[in-house]
């Protein structure tokens, strides 16, 4: 019974982020914790990052954080490229390892394989 509710508990939270994060600025929201839990996601986090990152290495860590940001975020970059490569060649090959399997199966003939 415990593991119930707490997989109910966590399909709640689940949703409460998603509905923060996706239409946390809707003028239905405003001066809601859902528009707060929306800028904590979107701005706050990392905002809060910076600012500690500042506080433990100075400048220099800020100004490291900000290159880093820049390579990352603002130019091309052949690294995010690969990286999603990878993510859809494993997400495809765990698809096909598992799936696969029930093919050609009781409902559906070899054809769908393809």
């Amino acid at each position: 019974m415990e593991v119930q509710w707490l997989l109910v508990c966590h399909g709640l939270v689940t949703l409460l982020v998603l509905v923060s994060f996706l239409c946390g600025n809707w003028p239905i929201f405003q001066g809601t914790f859902i528009q707060r839990i929306h800028f904590f996601l979107t701005f706050g986090a990392y905002d809060y990052f910076r600012r500690f990152i500042h506080f433990v290495c100075g400048s220099r860590g800020s100004n490291a954080l900000n290159s880093v940001e820049y390579y990352f975020c603002d130019r091309p970059n052949p690294i995010l490229q690969i990286m999603y490569l990878g993510i859809i060649g494993a997400t495809y090959y765990l698809i096909a390892t598992s799936s696969f399997s029930y093919i050609p199966g009781y409902y559906l003939s070899g054809q769908h394989r393809c």
